[in-house]
């Protein structure tokens, strides 16, 4: 039997992957290639695609320059999903990035064509800004933006399954049964139910802006985005909880897989834009145009803060069934 750090796949799986899983590690590190470019260039000064001097200043730069690291990590995480180094590193190494991208990216996925689409609507074509006026930034960078976050995020997860199913393919098989009933179980059920109850707050807040309120990431946007991303960053929290109540409550003889890709997909969601609210609202920067950004952290630091706390009750949930059943063999 194999643990989460002993891969379960012979050299050759990975030392001449198939096609798809390489051609899938090609087209993520393609779909980077257009945002890395752009933040290059205005890291550069080169202020291509905006209008003034919102891209210059040393928080900009500071900015660009964690956004660039971000997405050389996706690229070297998806690397890492098919060469050789990649089955040799612990795994942690490659689950924390994947999980925070899964985080970053799943709303994205979801909630960008979407409010596209309603806003072609129902908006007369009006592009959604986050927190900037409609002059900063043109238009077509947002589309080649989220168009690339969108295949990037596709191709990651995609690239991901693969690799899981070759490394540990024994916990998709689990069964509810499988998971943990010892003493650590009552202790992840009572975290897991009022972690729950807690991430309703910055959900209904987040329903709340999507309705109109004040305070909203899309203060200056459409009416369209500001409701399908609001609605979007309520929904995925909750989702993860979902999924967190019934890897943690229930024990009979259904798939296990479903909900706990549920409850990585939205603990991650939670953790991961929780912690970008909470950055992007203490580093003021010309993209917030003098909006109040306290409402805004206060709900991404409850968002982080549930995220983190139930991703930790799953990683040692995931950890101690995958020990237990080492130890039946």
């Amino acid at each position: 039997m194999t643990t989460l750090d002993s891969p379960a796949f012979g050299a050759t799986d990975f030392d001449r992957p198939g096609r798809a899983r390489m051609a899938i590690c090609w087209a993520v590190l393609v779909f980077t290639i257009p945002y890395l470019g752009l933040k290059v260039l205005w890291v550069s000064g080169v202020d291509i695609g905006v209008h003034g001097s919102v891209m210059r200043g040393g928080t900009m730069a500071t900015v660009n320059l964690v956004t660039i690291a971000m997405d050389v990590i996706a690229g070297t995480v998806s690397m890492g999903l098919v060469r050789p180094w990649g089955r040799r590193v612990p795994a942690w190494l490659l689950i924390f990035p994947m999980w925070v991208a899964t985080g970053f990216l799943a709303p994205i996925v979801f909630g960008a064509p979407t409010s596209t689409l309603a806003g072609s609507l129902f908006d007369d074509g009006v592009s959604g800004q986050i927190k900037s006026s409609a002059d900063d930034i043109a238009p077509w960078v947002f589309g080649m933006v989220y168009t690339g976050f969108i295949l990037q995020g596709l191709g990651l997860a995609a690239g991901f399954l693969l690799h899981a199913r070759a490394r540990w393919g024994h916990i998709l098989r689990w069964r509810l049964s499988n998971l943990p009933t010892g003493p650590l179980a009552g202790v992840q059920r009572t975290m897991a139910t009022w972690v729950g109850v807690f991430t309703l707050i910055p959900s209904l807040i987040n329903f709340y802006w999507a309705a109109g309120g004040p305070g909203s990431l899309y203060d200056d946007g459409a009416a369209a985005t500001r409701l399908v991303m609001h609605t979007v960053f309520g929904i995925l929290p909750l989702v993860g909880v979902a999924g967190m109540l019934i890897v943690t409550r229930r024990r009979d003889a259904r798939p296990a897989r479903w909900p706990l890709i549920t409850a990585w997909t939205g603990t991650a969601s939670s953790f991961s834009w929780g912690l970008w609210w909470l950055g992007a609202g203490a580093v003021p920067s010309k993209l917030s145009g003098g909006h109040d950004m306290h409402a805004l952290m206060a709900v991404g630091s409850m968002m982080m803060l549930a995220g983190a706390v139930l991703a930790t009750v799953l990683a040692l949930l995931v950890i101690e069934a995958d020990t237990a059943t080492e130890a039946e063999v």
